[in-house]
């Protein structure tokens, strides 16, 4: 199921970029974001992220390879916990 909302890390990951360089992105308006609420943190909409991958020329695939790897990296960890369960 695809995330609705990114942190910074994440899209620097997806983005293959330094973390600082999505800021840069962020401050300069260049990417659509917000920031939490008493907090240095940033949140991106898939929205957002979608539509600056296009404008900028970054292939779409970028994000669809993280988000099937998120989702491989979830279901191994949910079987590793049934199998830990049931053999105890």
């Amino acid at each position: 199921m695809p995330r609705d909302v990114f942190r910074t890390g994440e899209i620097a990951v997806i983005c293959r970029v330094a973390p600082r360089t999505v800021f840069n992105w962020l401050d300069s308006g260049l990417l659509e974001g917000y920031r939490l609420p008493r907090s240095r943190d940033w949140r991106v909409t898939r929205e957002s992220l979608v539509r600056f991958l296009e404008e900028n020329g970054m292939p779409i695939r970028f994000l669809i390879e993280y988000e099937i790897e998120k989702a491989y990296k979830r279901r191994a960890k949910i079987a590793s916990k049934k199998s830990v369960a049931t053999s105890e």
